[in-house]
């Protein structure tokens, strides 16, 4: 037990020294649930905690194997080349796999303990970058939408609330 409370340790430092391509660091919305998934060896890449004025309306956690954002720069560079980059596409599918199969069971977990809108529940799905974001269902046709009415608002709080319970079940979990 005193081993696994340092590693969360560890790992909360760790998650709070980490910054975003433009420097800024894990928004505090979305870093337990960030926190959770390192501290089982569960590589993220990228995060939001959700906003109505900027950037993602919904929170996400995007996950993936540890050499896939260089994998995926050497395959849009083979593309730009007019090559194929068949194998590299080959290992970026199995380093999404591999995360994706630490994942999927605690989504699946934590899903059969919560009483919430099929909208809200989490799932796991594919990004347009080649990896897996951990987000609520009805993400995607939330941000086609538009607009941000009263209703969004609500929405997004929504959202928001979900994925800090998962942050809770993740440390709950780890700790026991």
């Amino acid at each position: 037990m005193k081993r696994k409370r340092l590693n969360w340790i560890d790992t909360e430092r760790e998650v709070g020294e980490m910054k975003d391509v433009v420097g800024k660091p894990v928004e505090r919305k979305i870093k337990p649930v960030v926190v959770g998934l390192r501290a089982r060896g569960i590589n993220t890449h990228d995060s939001c905690g959700g906003h109505l004025n900027r950037g993602g309306v919904a929170p996400r956690v995007s996950v993936g194997g540890p050499n896939l954002r260089v994998l995926a720069t050497r395959h849009w560079e083979q593309l730009d080349k007019g090559l194929l980059g068949v194998e590299i596409a080959r290992e970026m599918e199995e380093e999404r796999k591999r995360e994706r199969l630490k994942i999927e069971p605690l989504v699946r977990e934590y899903n059969e303990t919560r009483n919430v809108p099929d909208d809200t529940r989490l799932v796991v799905r594919r990004d347009a970058l080649g990896s897996d974001r951990i987000e609520s269902f009805g993400v995607p046709a939330f941000e086609q939408s538009g607009g941000l009415g009263i209703g969004k608002r609500i929405k997004v709080k929504e959202y928001q609330k979900e994925m800090n319970e998962f942050g809770r079940f993740l440390k709950k979990k780890f700790l026991g």
